[in-house]
């Protein structure tokens, strides 16, 4: 991996341009650009990679010299001083201004005519504001003695700006303050909320503040020394905004916006992915020459933990001169937190492969109207524009109807064609992603769910059934199945792993089967016991203790290593879910790519979706969930072999909860490395689970849980609710065929 500067004039730049197109929302942005186009100008936007890896970033924007000031670290180790780094845009040249001692003190810094303003902190007497000329040399004369009532805090983006008077505004937690160029004390206003920062307008000064899920805009009155609030409230959380004749620009998540202060009104002003912009990674943005924006970006891709960092500039260039690019159009429903960093990597794949762009439709809005779940599923069975479908891991039965009714295209004709790719996906994991025989959904990543317990007390898996576990419980009143949970709990967590739901029971035997009476009659058991208990022994424990027979097991290295560590290797066991063949376990998903079968790009679509299997996909693109695993067998046992040499001897807590759920640490465990023969268990239960979430019919089991509470309840006996189960599956088995 590269570390360091780049070397700018050979990686060259990355050319983003994409003309300004409306979303297929209902909620379309408004298309500003075009309006003030009269020139046939377009968007277009240039990256340009400044430092490889980062740490610690402060920038500020010289105007006159058309530069972008970095005051940074650029090593590993974090123990370097800072650097004061310049990119001058007219030929993107990187160079360091002034000596690296000089500058280590600076947490924030703002340019305004011949000179700087920084606030100089020691991280010991406090904070000062110091004036700067040209070179960066602490003019010592003008007032550098001045302290802040209390040391600076750097967590607010843009905590020093400067007006078109040359005033400065500076904002800590609690105190804002501003000062004339001479460092004079104009006003202070005490703050008492979660401040973005400050933004500029002119001869104005604006606060932005956090309000839930809103952001309030308030101007700065120096003459009477107060915040007064100039609009009713904004939509969402802004990580960044500049300011610039009368309007505010802002970036809230993947979208740019521009407020207009005197009509208070806000526009959606364009789709920062469509131009190459992930706007969750934008630290700055500046109002530049010309009109254009620039943006300080930072990265992750280049490894877990690692930042790189660099400069975008958005800019109008006539529309002739704009490449045609290849569009891909992904359309979603979700939060747009969820995909940050799918975002990311679309980002980085548009990058490598600058002949395309990404536009990504997601139906979902976090701060406005969406449009409603049923009605996007309604659109997606009537046709929607677009190549790919982002559809939830969890949402297999959507998957399946859209499948069957012709909507999504068969992945198997690429796999088929791509002999070498088929087979890097793990064998069982691959049959599992089948439905009907064809792939029409497939994903970096899938989870393991499965039960876990002590052998002595659960038997062997093949014998671990629904009849032999309710026998157990009855001959054993002081042992349980789970260690919580009512009797709805006990039914949900059976059902999500599949018990009694597979095809063939529900077809052949029923819901008015003695199997089926025996599962709401041990989930009855199960609650009543739990409910009997004073104080909940939590998880492992009461498997330890011999209160409950099983946990939920993740297959998580960490944990499988816990219970290693709890029952010992000749005692821990998994069972899976009970079922007449024996204990099972089950596969779950992540995020499924789908491509739509009226995709004129099917080939593009699938060169983007396999590069979400790419080796550089999971190495570059960290994974935050723990219970995942990649699909790729060579990169899962990577990852697992990783867990392994990097292991440590540590302790855990164990934990129980009482009817005040005041939690109580009950124990600690030391938990040992395991080897690699310990840890093929892991490998063991995703090469041999037998059920997936296609098997899990989410209707069937809705109505098995409503049904179920009246037996609960001793309204209705098992057979009688069996029997309404039955007809009412039967009904809805009725209406998909």
């Amino acid at each position: 991996m590269r570390r360091g500067i780049c070397k700018m004039a050979r990686m060259g730049t990355v050319l983003f341009i994409a003309a300004l197109m409306l979303t297929s929302c209902a909620k379309k942005p408004q298309d500003i650009s075009r309006e003030e186009n009269e020139d046939n100008l377009v968007y277009s936007a240039q990256y340009y990679p400044v430092f490889d890896y980062v740490t610690n970033v402060i920038s500020a924007f010289d105007y006159e010299k058309n530069e972008v000031i970095f005051n940074c670290r650029t090593d590993e180790d974090y123990k370097s001083n800072r650097s004061l780094m310049g990119v001058n845009l007219d030929d993107m040249q990187l160079g360091e201004i002034v000596d690296k001692t000089d500058v280590r003190e600076y947490s924030s810094f703002v340019c305004w005519g011949d000179y700087y303003y920084a606030v100089k902190d020691d991280g010991v007497s406090g904070a000062e504001i110091v004036k700067l000329d040209a070179d960066f040399k602490e003019l010592a004369s003008v007032g550098t003695n001045i302290e802040l009532p209390r040391r600076y805090d750097a967590a607010y983006f843009d905590g020093i700006k400067a007006d078109s008077e040359g005033r400065l505004y500076i904002m800590t937690c609690s105190l804002l303050q501003v000062y004339d160029s001479e460092l004079n004390e104009l006003c202070r206003i005490e703050v008492d909320g979660n401040f973005c920062g400050i933004v500029t307008c002119g001869d104005k000064a604006y606060t932005i503040e956090k309000d839930g899920i809103n952001s309030i805009l308030s101007e700065i009155n120096i003459t009477a020394q107060a915040l007064e609030r100039v609009n009713g409230s904004l939509p969402g959380n802004f990580v960044a905004f500049c300011g610039a004749d009368g309007k505010i620009y802002m970036i809230c998540a993947g979208t740019m916006y521009e407020y207009d202060i005197d009509s208070d009104s806000l526009c959606n002003m364009l789709s920062l992915i469509e131009y190459g912009i992930y706007g969750p990674s934008v630290r700055n943005m500046y109002v530049g020459n010309e009109g254009s924006f620039v943006f300080t970006v930072e990265g992750q891709y280049v490894g877990y933990d690692d930042f790189s960092m660099g400069v975008e500039i958005l800019e109008k260039v006539p529309e002739v001169s704009v490449s045609e690019k290849k569009q891909i159009i992904i359309a979603a429903y979700a939060s747009d937190a969820f995909y940050y960093s799918m975002y990311e990597y679309l980002i980085k794949f548009m990058r490598d492969n600058p002949e395309y762009t990404i536009r990504f439709d997601n139906y979902y809005d976090d701060y406005a109207d969406s449009v409603p779940l049923d009605e996007f599923d309604k659109m997606l069975i009537s046709g929607i524009d677009a190549d790919i479908l982002l559809i939830g891991g969890f949402e297999t039965d959507k998957v399946k109807n859209l499948a069957q009714k012709g909507i999504l295209y068969d992945i198997n004709n690429f796999l088929s064609a791509d002999e070498g790719f088929k087979d890097a996906i793990i064998p069982n994991i691959y049959e599992h992603l089948k439905l009907d025989g064809g792939v029409y959904a497939i994903t970096p990543y899938f989870y393991m769910s499965t039960l876990t317990g002590r052998e002595t007390v659960t038997g062997e898996r093949e014998y671990w059934t629904v009849h032999g576990i309710l026998e157990k419980l009855k001959d054993d009143e002081s042992i349980n199945l789970f260690a919580d949970g009512d009797a709805s709990a006990a039914l949900i967590r059976l059902l999500e792993g599949g018990v009694c739901l597979d095809e063939e029971f529900i077809r052949n035997e029923g819901f008015t089967s003695e199997k089926f009476a025996e599962l709401l009659e041990l989930c009855k058991l199960c609650g009543e016991r739990n409910m009997n208990t004073e104080k909940i022994v939590l998880n492992e424990k009461a498997v330890l203790e011999g209160r409950a027979m099983v946990v939920k097991d993740s297959n998580i290295f960490d944990d499988v290593r816990k219970y290693y560590a709890l029952f010992g290797e000749d005692g821990f066991a998994r069972v899976g879910y009970p079922d007449e063949a024996g204990g099972r376990s089950v596969i779950g998903w992540d995020e499924f790519f789908c491509i739509s079968n009226s995709s004129q790009n099917k080939e593009d679509a699938w060169k983007l979706i396999k590069s979400f299997l790419s080796e550089d996909y999971y190495k570059n693109i960290h994974n935050s969930q723990a219970i995942m695993y990649p699909v790729v067998e060579k990169m899962c046992v990577e990852y697992l072999n990783n867990e392994i040499e990097n292991q440590e001897t540590k302790s855990i807590p164990i934990y129980s909860v009482d009817e005040n759920l005041v939690t109580t640490t009950e124990m600690v465990v030391d938990v040992p490395v395991i080897t690699k023969e310990q840890a093929q268990v892991i490998m063991d239960e995703i090469n041999t689970a037998s059920i997936s979430g296609y098997d899990i019919d989410g209707t069937i089991k809705d109505i098995i849980r409503e049904e179920a509470q009246y037996f609960f309840e001793g309204q209705k006996t098992a057979g009688e609710v069996g029997k309404i189960i039955q007809d009412r599956v039967q009904l809805y088995l009725d209406e998909q065929d």
